[in-house]
């Protein structure tokens, strides 16, 4: 029998069904039974992703902003560069916690005669331990006070505007999301963080680290460099939330009443959905 034109057209169309098909299944799966974890976020943890006010493409949908806490920045200037989903590393992704996950820390870590080193080693997909506005937040917090204590006592030029940006962003913009541990286990690390209001598990990525600010680049370490799905779409029913008081049309974050709270469920997937959004005052 020829295969036609007609056959690859049909063909190509049971294709996209199926692979909609297998989509929507595992959209219904992730979200039956009761979430797995359920967080209050806002502007600050969800950034918009798109926004279109054409009928064309009036899709909507909000990035999860996470972060790492770096606690090897020095340079106060760097805090003008440090944003979300910046793939930075951290303490605890160390030589042993990167065994734990699954990395070979018995090979050199820089470059040498062995062609195989530690930082040629593949990215490992991991579950991360999401905690918001948590203890991590409250150490941040702490670490941009100090510094921006320190850039006033220095008394350098523009040190009352470096020293106010940084209190700014870090109060009042700056995510309150940040990973703050990975295992090969997810249930492990559920029963290290019980709360599942202020803790969610999601699936990620970690890849050795190849250079950066922490002390741990040096030395078997890693970072994060992702986490999966890290796209929420928005319904909607729930769009007004996000749109700017000046134009109902536009998504505008930046924009003068665009401040919004909104819960977040993540699934037995662990894949996030919006439960519900409401505009709110900054």
């Amino acid at each position: 029998m020829k295969w036609g034109r007609k056959h690859s057209v049909v063909a190509a169309v049971a294709l996209i069904a199926a692979t909609n098909t297998v989509a929507l299944v595992g959209v219904v799966y992730n979200r039956t039974g009761e979430p797995e974890s359920t967080l209050r976020l806002s502007q600050r943890e969800l950034g918009i992703e798109r926004y279109r006010t054409d009928r064309e493409n009036s899709g909507l949908a909000l990035q999860l902003n996470w972060r790492v806490l770096d606690e090897g920045v020095t340079d106060p200037e760097d805090y003008r560069y440090l944003g979300p989903r910046y793939g930075t590393s951290a303490k605890w992704l160390d030589k042993e916690k990167m065994a734990a996950l699954g990395f070979d820390v018995t090979v050199p870590d820089q470059e040498g005669d062995n062609m195989r080193t530690f930082q040629h080693e593949l990215a490992r997909d991991v579950f991360l331990a999401l905690e918001m506005d948590g203890p991590t937040y409250q150490r941040a917090l702490a670490k941009a006070t100090a510094t921006a204590a320190q850039v006033r006592a220095a008394g350098k030029k523009d040190a009352d505007k470096l020293s106010d940006e940084i209190l700014e962003r870090e109060g009042k913009t700056s995510s309150r999301l940040f990973v703050v541990d990975a295992s090969l286990d997810a249930a492990s690390l559920r029963a290290k963080y019980p709360d599942r209001t202020r803790y969610a598990i999601v699936s990620g990525r970690v890849e050795p680290m190849r250079g950066g600010f922490s002390p741990a680049a040096s030395s078997h370490g890693g970072y994060v460099s992702a986490v999966n799905v890290d796209e929420i779409n928005v319904p909607l029913e729930l769009r007004a939330a996000f749109s700017s008081a000046s134009n109902p049309n536009e998504y505008d974050v930046r924009a003068a009443g665009t401040a919004y709270d909104a819960t977040v469920a993540f699934g037995r997937r662990f894949e996030p959905w919006l439960v519900s959004a409401t505009r709110s005052s900054r």
